[in-house]
């Protein structure tokens, strides 16, 4: 009897168990918070709009909360009551109605517990906060002072030399006509010893406002005719356009080194070069401060400079305010690159691409009862290289193109 209610018990129990995992498959899955659309618009007037949120990715499922974790950028998505207070102030202000606006600033005004910090002297200081804030590049104060001349601390000279015969290096000290007569003197050389690729170093260069120079530079390597970029202010009829009116001085493979200090003309010339000349870019993100400045003097000392107009490269690119990204990315510190350029302009640039060997412990130190790797550790002889990786990379696929090309 008693095996027989454990046998119906056990159907029973089976039966159970099958009902409840039928049950399971034919219930829908339920949306997460961060697939959820539905909308926010309530009597602040926040209205749902799309904003970059954030969310944290582990290498190992098991860590703990106090684990490193690396955050993630997602895709946008919309501001829904799940994820708007992880918004930035300034994102949720950006969302903000003009009659919520009013609405907040009246109700501040009439609140807050310190009625000086919000009257009217104080709202336009913030709101000149708040432009500094939002326009970034684009406005920047700077004293009269910075503006006398300064006496340089060793600026780096122009350099040109010829690699393996078939590979040459232009480094201009800055963008300026002088510099621009060196080069064109450089330029008539390598046509007269064939050379294939050139190498266009503007990390020294740093940031330059004379956009006409760099139209210039560029039209050494740009074929005749072709816009070169364009200077676009609020309005059209002010646009100014610059072409290239001659022929290139150079029709081989361009190769240009930039860095995050490459800003304003110098930049414009690179992108110029990668559009019409078809150059290869190689280092890091530009500066992003391809602008013209209009100043505004603000008593004997302080001078306002706002951007009243922008570099636009032939495609439609605007470098403002993010810069232009290098084909091949290779960051290095900006201390690490000064160091190297300095080396290159006294010793070459052999000794800033070619690497030594270091003595290696082999079968005739074993031989000789020697450790030559210890024997350099003890006697203090390890010198870590001075080695241009961007350089290097540069030369390597130059060198790689001509071998192609034969």
């Amino acid at each position: 009897m008693q095996l027989k209610d454990n046998k119906v018990f056990f159907l029973v129990f089976f039966a159970i168990s099958c009902l409840t995992s039928f049950a399971q498959l034919l219930t829908p899955p339920q949306v997460g918070q961060a697939n959820q659309t539905s909308e926010l618009k309530d009597s602040s007037g926040l209205e749902s709009a799309p904003f970059k949120t954030t969310q944290t990715i582990r290498s190992d499922p098991s860590a703990q909360p106090s684990d490193k974790a690396v955050p993630v950028q997602t895709d946008p998505i919309q501001l829904t009551k799940q994820n708007y207070q992880q918004a930035s102030s300034q994102e949720i202000v950006s969302l903000l109605s003009d009659d919520s606006i009013e609405k907040l600033l009246t109700f501040v005004r009439q609140n807050y517990v310190q009625p000086q910090a919000v009257n009217d002297r104080a709202q336009r200081r913030a709101l000149v906060e708040g432009l500094f804030c939002r326009l970034g590049k684009g406005i920047r104060f700077i004293q009269t002072s910075e503006l006398a001349p300064v006496k340089e601390s060793e600026p780096l000279p122009f350099h040109a030399e010829i690699l393996d015969e078939k590979i040459a290096y232009i480094r201009p000290s800055k963008l300026s006509r002088e510099d621009l007569s060196q080069m064109d003197a450089v330029l008539g050389q390598f046509a007269d010893k064939k050379v294939l690729s050139l190498i266009l170093d503007l990390r020294s260069v740093g940031y330059c406002a004379d956009f006409e120079i760099a139209a210039e530079f560029a039209r050494r390597f740009a074929p005749q005719g072709v816009v070169l970029f364009r200077m676009e202010k609020p309005s059209a009829k002010q646009e100014r356009i610059f072409a290239s009116s001659q022929s290139p001085l150079f029709n081989g493979k361009i190769f240009v080194l930039i860095d995050q200090r490459t800003g304003g003309a110098s930049e414009v010339l690179a992108g110029c070069l990668r559009e019409a000349a078809f150059a290869l870019l190689i280092g890091e993100r530009t500066a992003g401060i391809a602008v013209e400045f209009v100043p505004l003097p603000l008593g004997e000392t302080i001078l306002l400079q706002v951007a009243s107009s922008e570099a636009v490269l032939p495609s439609g690119q605007k470098i403002f305010p993010v810069g232009i990204n290098p084909d091949l990315e290779l960051p290095q510190p900006n201390e690490e690159i000064s160091l190297q350029l300095r080396k290159m302009a006294s010793q070459g640039i052999a000794a800033v691409v070619e690497e030594k060997e270091r003595p290696r412990f082999n079968e005739s130190a074993l031989a000789n009862n020697t450790n030559p790797e210890l024997e350099e550790e003890v006697a203090g002889k390890i010198v870590v290289p001075i080695i241009d990786r961007t350089l290097q990379r540069a030369i390597d696929i130059a060198t790689a193109l001509n071998i192609l090309n034969k």
